[in-house]
């Protein structure tokens, strides 16, 4: 954990070292949890293959460890080598490129209908009108106490929230130019930010590098409540609606911590701790750096666990708690850090070598 925190090292690099301590069979492995009893399941590997062609590549010159965004038929993507470009969704000719010199870009942007927002490693945050066919320059520059390595976010009018890494947030009015500092983590001692935060309603929910997630007022900074969790939370909470409306957060811990908070008030409604639960046969120890991806069934999440392995967890609304339904690992596979994607009725993986899988994961549970 002190070699991915540390401010002279990437993603990459911690990947370059994860990689080499696993080591996997050429087979799959299904752990289901029947509620009664454990049912181990041993699978052959197939040869079976996606039918899918590369239909374009672009080179950025370096990582690109931020996700890519899609908007209007263009993906966005910003990379180490300070390379911003938006990409034609069908052609993979570049539409829009812009080189900022001397920096570096750990997160993705924020692209709404009228603006483009993106942070970089030297602490300034820039902002681009979204007609980057003409204006390829940003029109707001700002300069921030620290590196930024979250992706900003906008809310449904015009203010973009974001923070930097030393704990500062800030609130940017885009129409009328009004910028704020709203709340300084340092203060609470809450730690440093690196994870895009959850926006829901007027509340911010962010999380932090020593464990807490807290939410504040989007214009004022007023604290709503704060809630301390077992490790440092690189993933991106989540929200999600149950039966009777209320609205809950998912957030995952890199020690394999998964929590479910009330957004009212901070509540931890459920908790589980797969790397000490031992009602559940873990393979490896679960270590979270993204966020769960929901599926088409209500309540049902898929995480991606670190080695080699997806979790599939449901929320059960009757006796508030998460239920571990199955453990899915991947064959010959290293690392699993990105989130899943649900695309229809399909779920694809991406793993840290670029192969890229859809499994399974239907059963009499859906």
């Amino acid at each position: 954990m002190q070699f991915i925190l540390d401010e002279s090292t990437t993603l990459g690099n911690f990947l370059e070292i994860f990689e080499n301590c696993q080591e996997n069979e050429n087979q799959i492995n299904i752990v289901e949890d029947t509620r009664k009893e454990e049912k181990c399941l041993e699978l052959s590997l197939t040869d079976e293959t996606l039918k899918s062609k590369e239909c374009w590549n672009v080179d950025l010159g370096k990582c690109i460890d931020g996700t890519p965004v899609y908007s209007d038929g263009v993906i966005y993507a910003a990379s180490h080598s300070g390379i911003l470009q938006g990409i034609s969704l069908t052609s993979g000719s570049t539409i829009f490129n812009y080189l900022a010199e001397n920096e570096r870009f750990e997160a993705g942007c924020v692209v709404n209908q009228n603006y483009l927002a993106i942070g970089g490693f030297s602490g300034n945050l820039l902002v681009f009108e979204n007609n980057l066919i003409s204006n390829q320059q940003p029109f707001l520059t700002i300069s921030c106490s620290s590196e930024i390595r979250m992706t900003p976010i906008f809310d449904e009018k015009f203010n973009l929230i974001w923070g930097d890494y030393s704990g500062i947030i800030y609130n940017l009015n885009i129409q009328n130019g009004e910028l704020k500092q709203i709340f300084n983590c340092t203060k609470h001692s809450f730690g440093s930010l690196r994870t895009s935060p959850l926006i829901v309603n007027n509340l911010i929910i962010f999380a932090t590098l020593n464990g807490t997630l807290f939410a504040i007022d989007k214009i004022s900074g007023q604290l709503y409540w704060q809630t301390k969790l077992d490790s440092p939370i690189f993933a991106q909470p989540i929200s999600f609606l149950v039966d009777d409306n209320r609205s809950f957060c998912i957030a995952l811990t890199v020690k394999g911590g998964l929590y479910c908070v009330k957004i009212s008030d901070g509540d931890v409604v459920c908790q589980i701790n797969l790397d000490n639960n031992t009602s559940t046969a873990i393979t490896n120890t679960p270590t979270f750096f993204d966020s769960p991806t929901p599926l088409n069934s209500p309540n049902y999440f898929l995480i991606s666990a670190g080695k080699s392995h997806l979790l599939l967890i449901k929320y059960n609304e009757l006796n508030n708690n998460f239920v571990f339904i199955k453990q899915i690992i991947l064959p010959n596979t290293t690392c699993i850090v990105k989130r899943p994607l649900v695309l229809n009725e399909d779920v694809f993986v991406l793993n840290s070598t670029g192969s890229l899988f859809s499994p399974q994961i239907r059963n009499n549970n859906f």
